[in-house]
């Protein structure tokens, strides 16, 4: 429900075509299955690529967009999932994850091709998995965690230097 409450907002503010910084690039060299500036993003360049072809609305550029609404808005869904796996009152985790979906920087994120909001949905589903593992002391869920991890990786190498300290004290 959080995850369709941030949609509803995000689509209506929605870039209608690119957008200032990285969003031309990105969806140029997704379009093309190019390579943007490094790292490259090559997880998102096929993702976009994928979305721009399923997706029959819009220009290309308003479909990468879509894109980052439609990951943006995942992405508060898995966090509010985050929290109430943590035992908080439904009202309590939704409230926060929207909150946090409804924050000037992260909306802003949301309006235009950009990898921060694919980036963000696997990290926060790192993030659940990992703390499914640490409950439930199942592989699978730390398999989950590795192939998340993995993918965010594979969509901004960076993301290897940041989170794997993390990762090792979890």
């Amino acid at each position: 429900m959080t995850g369709v409450a941030a949609l509803a907002l995000y689509l209506p503010t929605l870039a209608p075509g690119v957008w200032a910084h990285d969003s031309g690039e990105l969806t140029a060299a997704a379009y093309t299955l190019g390579i943007a500036h490094p790292a490259g993003s090559p997880l998102y360049m096929l993702l976009c690529k994928l979305f721009m072809t399923l997706v029959p609305l819009g220009s290309i550029a308003w479909r990468a967009n879509l894109l980052s609404a439609v990951a943006g808005a995942a992405a508060v869904a898995v966090l509010s999932l985050l929290f109430s796996e943590e035992g908080l009152p439904p009202w309590v985790d939704a409230g926060m994850a929207l909150m946090f979906g409804w924050s000037t920087t992260y909306w802003s994120q949301c309006l235009a091709a950009e990898v921060y909001t694919l980036n963000f949905l696997l990290l926060a589903l790192v993030l659940l998995f990992l703390g499914r593992h640490h409950r439930r002391v199942e592989p699978r869920w730390l398999q989950a965690a590795a192939l998340a991890w993995g993918l965010l990786i594979a969509s901004y190498i960076a993301y290897a230097d940041l989170t794997l300290p993390i990762l090792l004290v979890w």
